[in-house]
């Protein structure tokens, strides 16, 4: 993979927190970081469905891709069985493994299927059986002509030896694979083969949850297995099985393998263990080494040690000197993604129908996601993207594919991914059986621009670019550009100028007139019956609070809450501030809870907000054995308001107010009978958009008081929009954005002396980078603005920095520092 081209970097939002696996900000051993996700600006396309397959699939249906992008069926049967793997073979004919048949070595319902597209039109001809008699055959691979499928307990060559195309003999080439009996785990195998070096890779499940290799059971069992040394590997052997030998261990079930196009390296998709929750541990996807240790049973995300108070995973332990060698050597993942999502096939982008920036991208399918009976707590059942470097560094993920879910009903799992000649995608799907080709416009062009990664509402963008049409279709003329500014309330059309047979520019400006949340800059492309449009991504972010409370319910906000709660929203007895606060008094029965929501009339983006800070007093409240809790939004509501922010409102994790802070100090101390300011940044909270509630929830019993909720603009100072008083001033650096950047960064900080300011940049290993400003500031709000390079005005490298505020006080002086990474 290469690194990201100027229309990723310049058009992606950075929608989670966290930072790369490696490069730009790296973390220490023992914790774990989802990899970033940009923006690709997923859009609805009509799924082309054949009248043949048209009664399967509703009138109207529709998936979500970036622009750009088709998708249709390609084929939709009761014959595909339970498709899994694709595999583009040497005729120019997909093929798919038919995993029908249980999940023994006897069972031998599984076969291969051949779906041809003589005439060319994107849709199979028909379904051909090529192959069957295979025991649970989740995966095949050609080489030199010769087809391989994974059984459960061994790899076979499929021969065709009377030429009338079914491969009726089946040779052994890596025998006695560990098969395990009915209800053990993990008895598919999948593999792949190097043909640069004449090998091939097929990996061996943990028949367990978690237990040791060599002291393996049966699932959640504590029924023994005869011991093996190839459970939780991956294998890799020459072609005739001569030379077998473990490749990595440490592995519970890797699902998706592929070789790095670049590199030929192996890289690996993972499916991790039940019990530790819905949010541990995330699924890994990384390059897996020759004597790599990838962390199962003892460890995951990087060193985090498995949470062995589980009395399920007691059986580990005690923890072994051996054990401790073998985590030292564990890396830091390429990436990680959230529990639970199930990754599945791999496949690394060759073609070059799409845009340049897919070029040796890597697509993941994930079968997994959040619905009824399954752990995830995020949606998923999509295909994602992975963009970054060849050796796994500067990794970002985006969904690429998704709109299989409506509701609880899923009606789509990707499992296989393969692409063609021409380079086309497929995806199979195997809960509902069938297979997506997805395609390209014919139109493909590349932009380059000034975009910002953030404004703030109201200012003016002076905004300048250039596009190029790299590829158009047949006749029509020349195309049709222009520029649409109305997704930050400018004009919807401004034609580009000609400056080449294939180049184009742009100049305008625009006053930034929307709300703060993502919104869009587009380039529009029309050449005859085609078109395509070009998408950068703006964060535009508040200048005020959003307050949700001040005297009582803001306007626009309302109380609700369950039989257990008492809410007065304008008491005058105890008061923060102004007129009125609110009492809750729980009056929990001891086996059910209290609740009390304040709901927003309208979705709130939380774009642009770093907290959300209150004012709270224990009142007579009993807290000692008791809980209270902090959430945004409820886990079962639904969005279904049309604002694009897709099909589920997710809940945010709920934070212990009760608990200590990461930081060691307390959220609350319900000791102090006074009045107490409480805020939470949204990265604890891990808000996904839009807010509609505050959920205060427990089983306290008593009265306590809250006041003045608001949400915490993070780029200006602290304004409340209902009202005239700002909230009092004092020293504060608060975290630049956006962050990571690419551009420039703003950093707002605040001041409570007038004297003199300094702001540096500093690298990793201390070492000053760039005084970013050094002056007289009166005492208030102020911004300053990195713009990514040094003293001498050189551009740095993409990295870690730390930026350093020193300000006068009263004692002499005080400073604060934050860290914030650059992307190049």
């Amino acid at each position: 993979m290469r690194n990201l081209s100027p229309r990723i970097v310049l058009a992606a939002i950075i929608l989670l927190t966290g930072t790369s696996a490696r490069g730009d900000d790296p973390y220490d051993p023992g914790t774990f970081r989802l990899t970033p996700q940009i923006d690709l600006h997923l859009e609805a396309v009509p799924l082309e469905v054949a009248p043949r397959f048209s009664t399967a699939f509703a009138e109207g249906t529709a998936l979500r891709l970036p622009p750009g992008f088709q998708v249709n069926v390609f084929a939709s049967a009761a014959g595909l069985g339970y498709p899994r793997e694709l595999v583009m073979g040497p005729d120019g004919v997909l093929y798919v493994a038919d995993a029908s048949g249980g999940g023994q070595r006897d069972s031998k319902g599984s076969r291969v299927l051949a779906l041809p597209d003589r005439d060319g039109d994107g849709v199979a001809d028909e379904i051909v059986v090529v192959a069957d008699s295979l025991s649970m055959c989740y995966s095949i691979d050609f080489h030199d002509g010769e087809l391989y499928a994974a059984e459960t307990h061994q790899v076979v060559k499929l021969l065709d030896l009377d030429g009338d195309g079914f491969r009726e003999t089946h040779v052994v080439v890596v025998p006695d694979i560990p098969a395990v009996p009915p209800g053990a785990f993990h008895t598919s195998r999948n593999m792949i083969i190097d043909a640069a070096n004449d090998r091939l890779f097929v990996q061996v499940g943990s028949p367990c949850d978690l237990c040791r290799q060599e002291e393996a059971v049966i699932g959640y069992t504590t029924e023994p297995l005869p011991r093996n040394p190839e459970f939780g590997t991956i294998l890799v052997s020459n072609l005739d099985g001569s030379g077998r030998r473990v490749w990595a261990s440490g592995i519970r079930n890797v699902v998706g393998l592929d070789l790095h196009p670049d590199t030929g390296e192996l890289w690996a998709t993972h499916n991790h263990l039940d019990l530790m929750g819905s949010e541990l541990p995330p699924e890994w996807i990384d390059i897996v080494r020759d004597g790599d240790f990838m962390g199962y049973p003892l460890v995951y995300g990087w060193r985090a040690w498995v949470d062995f108070n589980l009395p399920e995973y007691q059986k580990i332990l005690p923890i072994t000197s051996a054990d401790s060698l073998m985590v030292a050597i564990h890396k830091r993942p390429a990436a990680l993604v959230n529990a639970h999502l199930a990754p599945m096939a791999i496949h690394f982008y060759q073609g070059d129908l799409l845009p340049p920036e897919y070029h040796h991208a890597g697509f993941v399918a994930i079968r997994g996601g959040r619905t009824a009976g399954n752990l995830a707590t995020v949606p998923g059942f999509k295909v994602i993207a992975l963009f970054g470097s060849p050796d796994g560094s500067d990794t970002r993920v985006a969904d690429f594919l998704t709109g299989f879910q409506s509701s609880d009903a899923v009606w789509g799992k990707p499992v296989g991914i393969a692409e063609d000649g021409p380079g086309n995608l497929f995806v199979s799907t195997n809960n509902v059986a069938a297979i997506y080709r997805i395609s390209f416009s014919p139109l493909l062009a590349t932009w380059e621009h000034n975009l910002p990664e953030s404004v703030l509402s109201g200012a003016t963008l002076e905004i300048a670019g250039t596009v190029r049409i790299l590829r158009l279709g047949e006749g029509a003329g020349a195309p049709e550009l222009s520029l649409d500014l109305s997704g930050l309330g400018g004009p919807a059309s401004v034609p580009l100028v000609a400056v080449g047979d294939s180049t184009y520019q742009f100049a305008s400006h625009v006053v930034v007139d929307v709300p703060n949340g993502l919104h869009e800059v587009q380039i529009h492309i029309v050449h005859g019956q085609y078109s395509n449009r070009l998408v950068g991504g703006v964060a535009v972010l508040p200048t005020a609070d959003v307050v949700a409370l001040i005297d009582g319910p803001a306007p626009g906000w309302r109380f609700e809450h369950s039989t257990f709660a008492r809410v007065e929203p304008r008491q005058r007895e105890v008061v923060f501030a102004g007129e009125v606060a609110t009492s809750i008094t729980g009056t929990s029965s001891g086996i059910a809870g209290w609740r009390a929501e304040l709901v927003a009339s309208e979705p709130v983006s939380t774009v642009g907000y770093k907290s959300l800070r209150f004012a709270f007093h224990p009142g007579d409240a009993q807290f000692d054995g008791h809980s209270l809790s902090l959430a945004i939004n409820n886990p079962s509501q639904s969005l279904g308001n049309g604002r694009g922010y897709g099909q589920f409102q997710l809940p945010s994790v709920p934070v212990d107010l009760l608990s200590p802070r990461p930081d060691g100090r307390l959220w609350l101390d319900v000791t102090l009978q006074e009045w107490q300011i409480v805020e939470v940044p949204l990265e604890v909270l891990q808000v996904v958009e839009p807010m509609e509630r505050v959920r205060l929830f427990g089983n306290t019993r008593g009265t306590f008081y809250i006041d003045e909720m608001r949400l915490v603009t993070s780029a200006a100072p602290s304004i409340t929009a209902v009202g005239d008083e700002p909230l009092p001033m004092a020293f504060d650096l608060d975290q630049s954005f956006p962050n990571p950047f690419n551009s420039s960064s703003v950093s707002p900080f605040r001041t409570d002396l007038d004297g003199d300011v300094r702001l540096e940049i500093f690298d990793i290993m201390g070492r000053r980078v760039v005084t970013v400003l050094a002056g007289f500031l009166p005492a208030g709000s102020h911004r300053a603005t990195w713009n990514g390079r040094n003293d001498a005005g050189q551009p740095v490298a993409s990295g870690v920095y730390v930026y350093r505020l020193q300000a006068p006080s009263v004692d002499g002086w005080t400073q604060a520092t934050h860290k914030l990474a650059l992307m190049r």
